[in-house]
């Protein structure tokens, strides 16, 4: 008889005071980072489980891309997006305050943080309660993150923005702001693909076309099939579907789900304003079917 040896899949936790990680076999699967002076937490490296890394931290065309992250474009008009490349700070500024961490006996993990956002100088004028629940890899080597963010309005009514697209008059790379994914530097061959079958490899910046989710797939050296990352948008957004933003220009590969696309939104003082999605990170094992399913059941367990 033939012995078959099974290979031991071996998780680890390594914390600082500045970053969570999950490690696989002694080395980074994912990394949770927070600034408590940049406020914008973001997961770099995020890898699958066969060891390729998705995201690209601060590529020089963009320093202010943070691989996965969260950031708005304008509130009250101040820029919390794009940053001084010597100072590395914004005009508004984000502020991580209060952290709890619960981590699981099966390495999925729980991470909420009180982020503050205000100008340089002054009270806030919006605060957030954001929920990141990462789940442990699946027997096919998936997993995912469950992000949820609630702002809350203090003295002042507060507007978000954007830089406005194309279409309403703005530059042709306008539109972005929101829950962003910016492609590794050793992805190739980019696919972006949604749930109602729309798909392009082509150049493009913009796009604002609604769907339920999209998924930004590619080639690494070494891999045997595609491996990528899909934002699911949920329809207690207030639609089912969302518009995405796309930049895709040569290594340049970017979306991120844009609520503000089509225009402002608004929230009185004293009100509350909820996003919720979910960032499915999948290996060269995957296919577009298991991101369908996956959906579903995120859509069906969250009702």
């Amino acid at each position: 008889m033939k012995s078959t040896k099974t290979k031991v899949v071996i998780y680890s936790w390594q914390e600082s005071d500045t970053s969570l990680a999950l490690l696989h076999n002694s080395k980074i699967l994912w990394k949770l980072n927070y600034n408590e002076l940049k406020g914008k937490p973001y997961f770099a490296p995020l890898k699958t489980v066969e060891g390729q890394n998705l995201v690209w931290l601060h590529p020089e065309d963009h320093p202010w891309h943070y691989g996965l992250w969260f950031s708005w474009k304008y509130i009250n008009g101040v820029n919390f997006w794009e940053e001084d490349r010597n100072t590395g700070l914004s005009e508004g500024r984000a502020r991580v305050g209060k952290i709890s961490k619960t981590l699981n006996e099966d390495f999925s993990a729980i991470v909420k943080f009180d982020i503050s956002y205000a100008k340089t100088e002054g009270s806030p004028m919006l605060l957030e309660k954001r929920t990141l629940k990462i789940s442990a890899p699946d027997k096919h080597g998936i997993y995912y993150i469950d992000w949820s963010g609630e702002w809350s309005g203090q003295k002042d009514t507060v507007t978000f923005d954007r830089t406005p697209p194309k279409k309403y008059g703005g530059p042709q790379y306008g539109g972005y702001g929101g829950l962003s994914y910016r492609a590794a530097r050793d992805m190739h061959d980019h696919t972006f693909s949604t749930a109602s079958n729309w798909k392009t490899k082509n150049k493009l910046v913009g796009h604002g076309m609604k769907d339920k989710w999209m998924d930004l797939s590619g080639n690494f050296a070494q891999s045997n099939g595609l491996s990528g990352l899909a934002i699911f948008n949920h329809p207690k957004n207030g639609n089912e579907e969302v518009p995405w933003y796309i930049y895709k220009d040569g290594e340049f590969a970017f979306f991120n789900a844009s609520p503000l696309f089509h225009g402002p939104m608004i929230i009185y003082p004293g009100d509350r304003m909820r996003l919720q999605y979910r960032i499915l990170i999948h290996g060269d094992k995957s296919s577009k079917l298991k991101i369908r399913k996956h959906y579903k059941s995120y859509i069906n367990s969250s009702r």
